[in-house]
């Protein structure tokens, strides 16, 4: 018996939902969506694109070296403050474009105006019992109005122990140190009679 061969239109037919599927998922992975964050690189670390011309912007760049996320997931936060009456405010950071690379343990923030704060979370993976957060530090980075400064500091800390510590600034670019651990164990000591 011979097999006969679809006609040329009709496999033309059968490949048209290939090239799109390829092209929609061509598309979706150069968007980084849903997270345009997210700047991870498998192959090496390298700055994005925008992370230039730090010179030109009041507050400069900063470039975090943080914590791998094999034990820490690292993200971005609010901040909640209250006052003695206690009216709070939430702030949500903004004014500065940011990325993470989470495989090689980056952050890169750029000031976009005078007030530009971004508030990022490290988070201990372990799992933990239901209804139990895990512990965690948080960091601002950016314009500090407690400080009157340009800032990268710990302001928060839940049974974790986290450091902000700045190597240098060169070209306006601050290089920050961002450490993680487990606080250390009180020792309890008693004294015989």
């Amino acid at each position: 018996s011979t097999r006969l061969r679809p006609s040329r239109a009709r496999r033309q037919k059968r490949a048209k939902p290939t090239i799109m599927l390829f092209t929609v998922l061509s598309f979706l992975a150069m968007a980084r969506y849903p997270f345009p964050q997210d700047c991870s690189q498998a192959t090496s670390s390298s700055p994005p694109d925008w992370f230039k011309d730090c010179n030109a912007t009041l507050g400069g760049c900063f470039l975090l070296t943080v914590p791998m996320e094999a034990v820490y997931s690292v993200g971005n936060t609010s901040r909640t403050t209250c006052d003695s009456m206690g009216k709070c405010v939430t702030d949500f950071g903004g004014g500065a474009t940011w990325c993470i690379d989470h495989i090689n343990g980056k952050v890169y923030t750029k000031n976009l105006m005078p007030s530009a704060v971004m508030y990022l979370e490290i988070d201990n993976t372990t799992k933990m019992p239901p209804g139990i957060n895990r512990p965690s530090c948080r960091l601002l980075v950016g314009n500090d109005d407690e400080l009157k400064a340009y800032d990268s500091r710990v302001y928060s800390q839940d049974r974790i122990l986290c450091s902000a510590n700045k190597k240098m600034t060169l070209n306006n670019i601050t290089y920050v140190d961002v450490g993680a651990g487990p606080p250390p164990t009180a020792v309890e000591t008693y004294v015989q009679a």
